[in-house]
């Protein structure tokens, strides 16, 4: 992959050169070349979303203006196959132009392509197309212009050249589908629970079959949840089924009956949202009390309410968060030996890498079923209801400079704080669960140091609501739920079922790097509905999809079924061709269909295979928004179907209208003959490719998924104290960034995670040196646990566990320690370096790249059996 990072210097007449990079360069000799810019200036800005910054650095186009780059694509293939090249063209809006009308081209080497007309959803600032090449030459010129009449100008943040196989076969990874287990309310199961749910499951190998449960971690101690997920990893391994252990802290997950340690439960009004609404006149004297001078009787909770009385929880209470913090902590580090020892047996797949945050995030506001509170206030509905007014919500809101106050209304400050303080608590749960997942552990066989493909800690997912929601929803049409779950350390999913619906911020979403749907609502929409949802996550590249309250729709199964076979033969509109017309123009308006979300392939009937160029199009009817490609169709091997890629998915909305056009670019001969349907216009299937799709969504992933690692893990490394094995591995993963290998560069991130102190192996008897580590650990009876948490070439710390009691034994150069390990109890032990003479102190150090030899405890010769040694349990 080429990239050319867009960050060029105005020079006089509007022509400039290329930066070697901005996050990611290439070499002058491969792809540096003159970028030449007409009303055009390069930006550096940045966005606010979620918990993050992002920065927007690329070129501004404004109307009438014109970017013109010329790209290196020869050699540029993906092991040597055949393939088709792509330039993925990454555009970025900001905020304030969000809904602005955007119209704008791509031309290659003189020639339109592309023309678009298009309104930013919002939802992040940055979204891709890909224009395809099949027949490249040896360089590429592409032309990006600004219609005059552009009511936004269009920025260009980078543009990327890959190289896809011709013909895929899978995308790069599988989905898990898993379906929550029908048993208590998703939180019980069993053996024959677990059997017969899995067999509704649909089979494709681009899918990977699972069960998920729900589990209440805060009502359980440590004991309790350790035997708990003890109990549900027995039952996967007796039936070899993988299990999605999904950690829940809303609905069910609250603590209810929890002692809080003060006299009460943490599902107590002091913990509860506190809510607002005009017309609530029910009396709360509890609530009353813990208000105080800021009480007024439209105040209220969130219970009663038709969910079992649920009460919806603050995300601010700091005893309560305490309490989250601690269990989550705790059920973590249960799952993770137990799935240390599914990995050593060689079945790590029953529990899934993939977690996420289970909590919805969301206020108990307008919006929420509130029928039975309305019976409650005397049957008057509270139809402007807001929330949370906790104490502590306030507080912190104060601390910020906003005085949430709702009885004078709530400005877009206060809503902004509010929306904010959503992402903040999906911030605060993967910030626990990072720190409650280090690495896994680098597994010793023989001599051989085995490195993880990938780890849990960088595969934690949000789950907000991802569909407008209070406090944005109704103000602003641009600012979803999903954007609240943009974090640190984190990867974005969320709760939601309309494929149509999320389509636009789906593909804002995949910008920000692998993406999951850690709950797809069934109960949430028509079955058609539910089915675009699974497409649309999937073409979209989400990692798994976890299916829940399936079991309330007869249709459930057969739903997913068809899902999987979209994935094979893609499903969609279809006007079968059943004669011929001749003519340069044809059109069909249609009804997009109730299952209706996206398009991205086009197919034809021409009847002669050299048919010549074409320019297809496509226009939603009611929102003037319109995609064109000026295109020779690829013919079908076998089939007299032309086929039309869209450079992304055209959105559709069920019973909107919409136009589709094709037109003969070259009629000097003769008018092109085409196929057309009984309706005596073009014949014509309009499908979403959601296989295609999701290996572009990877491609983009990739790009992110590595900066946002090799980001996180800089940061660790700048805080110091990091050995020189460890520092060498990252410098190695960002050289590898910075050639354009976004893949290979996660994987060295990976291994660079694992090296990065504190470093943790995995022994078996009789044990063996920690590689590239210069310490060796003799464990003759059983398996050790063995983490470096200081290594410098005058001290290394190591501590040991073993799941038996028994003598190891550390050597570290020509000293060596030996302690009697206690079943389950970790020892520290230390070596030091002798005290070296005064005169040799004041020597210059000499900083090695990478020893060729031992570090100096093994050359000095100074230390004896035991010198120098500490053990500390």
């Amino acid at each position: 992959m080429i990239v050319l990072a867009l960050l060029a210097r105005p020079a006089g007449a509007q022509s400039s050169r290329i930066l070697d990079h901005m996050e990611i360069g290439v070499s002058a000799s491969r792809a540096a070349h003159a970028v030449q810019l007409t009303r055009a200036s390069v930006v550096r800005e940045s966005v606010p979303l979620g918990t993050l910054i992002v920065p927007i650095s690329g070129v501004r186009i404004l109307p009438g203006g014109v970017l013109r780059a010329r790209l290196a694509t020869a050699g540029i293939e993906p092991n040597g196959s055949s393939s088709i090249q792509s330039i993925q063209v990454t555009l970025a809006t900001i905020p304030r132009d969000y809904g602005k009308r955007q119209s704008y081209q791509i031309r290659v080497d003189g020639l339109e392509v592309y023309r678009a007309v298009e309104a930013d959803p919002g939802g992040g600032p940055t979204r891709s197309l890909f224009i395809d090449l099949p027949a490249p030459p040896a360089a590429t010129m592409i032309e990006i212009a600004a219609d005059p009449s552009t009511a936004a100008p269009i920025t260009v943040t980078s543009l990327r050249v890959h190289a896809f196989q011709s013909k895929i076969q899978y995308p790069k990874s599988k989905m898990g589908l898993a379906l929550v287990s029908p048993l208590g309310g998703g939180y019980g199961l069993d053996e024959t629970a677990i059997r017969d749910t899995f067999h509704k499951l649909p089979h494709n190998p681009c899918l990977e079959g699972q069960l998920a449960v729900l589990y209440n971690f805060s009502k359980r101690t440590a004991r309790e949840n350790a035997a708990e997920i003890d109990r549900l990893v027995a039952l996967a391994e007796k039936t070899g089924i993988p299990l999605r252990i999904a950690f829940q802290v809303h609905w069910g997950g609250i603590p209810r009956g929890v002692s809080d340690g003060a006299g009460g439960t943490f599902t107590d009004l002091p913990y509860q949202q506190i809510t607002f609404d005009p017309a609530d006149k029910l009396e709360d004297t509890g609530l009353e009390a813990l208000m105080g001078d800021r009480y007024d009787v439209r105040f209220g909770l969130s219970i009663p309410n038709r969910w079992a009385d649920t009460p919806w929880l603050t995300f601010n209470h700091p005893r309560l968060n305490q309490l989250r913090r601690i269990r989550l902590t705790q059920a973590l580090f249960a799952w993770r030996e137990a799935r240390e020892h599914l990995l050593a047996v060689g079945k790590g797949r029953l529990l899934p890498p993939e977690l996420s945050t289970g909590d919805e995030t969301v206020y108990w506001a307008k919006g929420a079923d509130d029928r039975k509170y309305t019976d409650a206030n005397s049957g008057v509905p509270r139809t402007e209801l807001m929330a949370d007014f906790n104490p502590f919500v306030v507080a912190d809101a104060l601390k910020d400079g906003v005085n949430l106050d709702p009885r004078d209304g709530l400005n877009m400050q206060e809503r902004e704080w509010l929306h904010r303080n959503m992402a903040s608590q999906q911030q605060r749960l993967i910030d626990w669960m990072f720190a409650a997942l280090p690495a896994e552990p680098i597994r010793l066989a023989g001599s051989t140091s085995s490195f993880a493909p990938d780890l849990p800690r960088r595969n934690l997912y949000t789950e907000p609501y991802a569909m407008p929601l209070f406090p944005m929803k109704g103000v602003s049409p641009y600012r979803p739920g999903l954007e609240v779950g943009l974090v640190r350390n984190g990867r974005s999913g969320g709760e939601y079922w309309s494929g149509a619906t999320m389509l636009p911020w789906l593909l804002k979403e995949r910008e920000r790097g692998r993406i999951a749907l850690p709950n797809l609502e069934c109960s949430g929409a028509d079955p058609s509905q539910v089915q675009a949802g699974l497409q649309a996550a999937y073409a979209c590249g989400a990692r798994f999809a976890t299916i829940y309250n399936w079991q309330a729709r007869a249709g459930a199964p057969k739903m997913l079924r068809a899902f999987a076979d979209s994935i094979d033969k893609p499903a969609g509109s279809e006007f079968p061709s059943v004669a011929i017309g001749r003519g340069a123009k044809w059109e069909r308006e249609y009804v997009a269909p109730p299952d209706a979300w996206g398009i991205n392939r086009i197919e034809l009937y021409p009847q002669d295979r050299a048919a010549g160029p074409i320019r297809v199009s496509l226009r939603d009817m009611e929102r003037g928004e319109e995609a064109t490609v000026n295109t020779t169709p690829a013919m079908e091997p076998n089939a007299k179907v032309a086929v039309v890629l869209l450079p992304t998915l055209f959105h559709q909305e069920p019973g909107r209208r919409y136009l589709l056009s094709v037109e003969a670019l070259d009629t000097t001969n003769r008018d092109p003959v085409f196929g057309v349907a009984s309706d005596i216009k073009i014949a014509a299937r309009l499908v979403a490719d959601i296989r295609m799709e999701r290996t572009r969504s990877q491609s983009i992933a990739a790009w992110q998924d590595a900066r946002d690692l090799l980001d996180s893990l800089k940061e660790t490394h700048d805080k110091g104290g990091q050995s020189l094995f460890a520092r060498e591995a990252l410098e190695r993963a960002e050289t590898l960034f910075t050639a354009g290998r976004a893949e290979d560069a996660y994987n060295a991130g990976i291994r660079a995670e694992q090296l990065t102190l504190p470093a943790s192996f995995a022994l078996p008897a009789p044990g063996g040196r920690l590689a590239p580590y210069w310490i060796t650990i003799l464990c003759p009876n059983g398996p050790v646990r063995a983490t470096i948490t200081t290594y410098s070439p005058l001290a290394a710390t190591v501590i040991l566990k073993s799941p038996i009691a028994q003598r190891v034994t550390m050597r570290w150069g020509s000293l060596d320690t030996t302690a009697a390990l206690t079943a389950n109890v970790p020892a520290e032990i230390t070596l030091v370096q002798p005290a070296a003479p005064a005169a040799a102190r004041r020597r210059p150090r000499i900083r090695r790249r990478r020893p060729a030899h031992p570090p100096a405890p093994f050359r000095n010769g100074r230390g004896s059996k035991g010198t120098d040694s500490r053990l500390r349990r």
